[in-house]
Formats: structure tokens, sequence, C-alpha cells
């Protein structure tokens, strides 16, 4: 029997191999993104945005606050109804694009609910709720997730400060906090309940700076 040798054109070969999937998966990765974001702009939105930075940046931007606010790496980031119904800015649908291109973009059954919402007919709340569920990873929600909002609510009441926040945005804050994502919104709301979850949260773009 004859054992194979395996020289150094061997191991170029495969360095060479290696190079080439990660170029491919990195330009499989530019490709979903550039659908993702053909897919928001398909409304016809205008592209514009007061004062936006380009969308590398805010992004870089969103990682770095995040960092600061507790949340680890490779986090997911759950994203408000108020921050995808200012996706008519470009800067915006980037920002949302990228996370779902790269698998960090969540949702959950308050977001989803509000999103089947805006549906106009059957049809369209039923796409709607078949594309959330193929774009973003779902973060359930438990009796858990209902106490701690219960609580954070009995907290916020303590401050005088109850009203503040909507039932909607507590149980969308107490699922974000519960599975360790960040809270993408834009929404001063959630400013209120971090004041005293101390949970992480960014908004999309600076506050004032959207209609």
């Amino acid at each position: 029997m004859t054992v194979p040798v395996f020289t150094g054109d061997s191991a170029e070969r495969s360095d060479a191999g290696l190079v080439t999937r990660r170029a491919v998966d990195k330009t499989e990765q530019m490709r979903a993104r550039a659908r993702v974001i053909d897919e928001l702009m398909a409304s016809g939105a205008p592209d514009d945005v007061p004062g936006g930075a380009p969308p590398g940046e805010v992004l870089a931007e969103l990682e770095r606050t995040s960092a600061t606010r507790g949340a680890g790496p490779g986090h997911l980031y759950l994203i408000d109804t108020s921050a995808h119904a200012r996706s008519q800015h470009a800067m915006v649908r980037a920002i949302i694009a990228g996370l779902i291109a790269d698998r960090a973009a969540a949702t959950c059954v308050t977001v989803d609910l509000e999103a089947g919402y805006s549906g106009r007919e059957l049809r369209d709340v039923r796409t709607i709720a078949e594309r959330r569920k193929e774009l973003y990873v779902v973060l359930p929600i438990n009796e858990v997730i209902a106490d701690r909002a219960r609580d954070v609510q009995v907290r916020m009441a303590a401050r005088g400060h109850h009203r503040a926040a909507g039932v909607i945005d507590l149980l969308t804050a107490a699922v974000s906090e519960h599975h360790g994502a960040v809270l993408l919104h834009y929404d001063a709301d959630f400013e209120h309940i971090a004041a005293t979850t101390g949970q992480a949260h960014v908004w999309i773009a600076p506050r004032g700076t959207l209609a």
C-alpha cells in the first residue's frame, strides 16, 4: 500500500480554499443585506434623512452605545415599532436591513401584533406575519416576563412615572430585558422604563431628529 505524502502544495490549496469560502460567505452576506434593503425601499419612500450619518457609522455607534450599556458581544436588537415606523428614512432602513442580514434583528409578540395591525386586509396580515417569522429572531414571552412588566410598572408608580410608559411598551421592554437583547427604538417611553430597569436600549436615530 502506498501511503500518500502531503506536501506544502496541499496546505496551500487548503488555505486558498478557506479564503475562497470566506469570500463567498462575505459575498452572500452582502447580497442578503442588499435584498433586505431593496425590500424595505420597495415602498418608494424618500432616501433623505435630516442630518443623517452614513449607515455604517450609525451601526458602529449602535455597537459602541450598546457595549457601554451592558450588552455583550453577538447580542440581538429587539426592534420596536417606533423604529420601524421611521423606515421612510434611508438611514433607518439601512440599519434595520443590516441587522436583519446579520441575523441580529429580533421581534416579539407585541411588536408582531402591532405590525399586523397595519395590514389593510387578511392577505396583508398573513404576509406580514410570514415575513416577520422569516426575517427576525422571535423572542418568546412568558409569565416571568409578564411579572417583570408588572413589577416595573409598580416601581415606576413609586416615582410617579407609571403613566410615562404604555402597557405594550412595558411588555416589549420586559421581553428585551429578559432575553438580554438591546431595545432599538424611537420612543421616549423606553427612556423612562430604562431609568427603572437599567436595561440596554438605543435610539435608532438621535432623539428629535426624525419625524
